[in-house]
């Protein structure tokens, strides 16, 4: 097994401390005895704590990424996205979004980053901007566009593109607040598929005007 570097291991400790704690209750003596190290040693690697919530940030951005590529979720820039979406089945659709609900509340990171980003978002408006950018506006933002053009390319019918993501997302973000632990997600699991068939259902191009 390959050896961990001691970035990797501070950024690590410190998400879990930051989701515990929040940012304000977490010291870099916290997160230097956290990863077993010396306050001073830590130095070498980033200036301060603020740099620490920074590269959580940037790490986490890569993550997403790389969790997409792995779940085969279409990309932009891989050809017609909207196409992509509209040419695939309902049941691999749900399939898609299960796999990415299951990331976000399984995988350690992903886990404790939205729960650190969720307790720091009124510590200040940076920490709320990046946690719009991650889980409300960026969202809503990709698919308003992702519909608008589903809607030109006839996949979708006629309707208000940013009112439809509303309708998609708000469903699931909701579902990953409620989902708190093992005994909650079968249910919320149920739900998620039922809410994109019935989606799927309102506003495909099959879909009764």
């Amino acid at each position: 097994m390959p050896r961990r570097n001691t970035k990797e291991i501070i950024l690590e400790r410190a998400l879990g401390l930051f989701s515990q704690r929040g940012y304000a209750g977490v010291s870099v003596r916290d997160i230097a005895a956290a990863v077993g190290i010396r306050e001073s040693s830590l130095y070498k690697h980033f200036p301060g704590k603020r740099a620490i919530f920074d590269a959580i940030v940037e790490e986490m951005r890569g993550r997403y990424a790389a969790a997409e590529r792995a779940l085969r979720v279409p990309q932009a820039g891989e050809g017609d996205l909207a196409a992509a979406y509209g040419e695939i089945g309902l049941e691999q659709l749900a399939g898609l979004c299960r796999k990415m609900f299951l990331h976000s509340t399984r995988d350690p990171y992903a886990a404790q980053f939205r729960k650190m980003l969720t307790i720091e978002q009124y510590a200040s408006p940076e920490v709320m901007a990046t946690y719009r950018e991650f889980f409300l506006d960026g969202p809503i933002a990709f698919q308003s566009e992702l519909f608008s053009r589903m809607i030109a390319q006839g996949y979708f019918r006629e309707g208000d593109a940013k009112a439809m993501a509303l309708q998609f997302y708000g469903p699931i973000f909701l579902l990953l607040s409620r989902c708190a632990g093992p005994g909650d997600e079968a249910d919320c699991l149920a739900l998620l598929e039922r809410h994109v068939a019935q989606f799927a259902a309102d506003h495909g191009s099959g879909a009764e005007k």
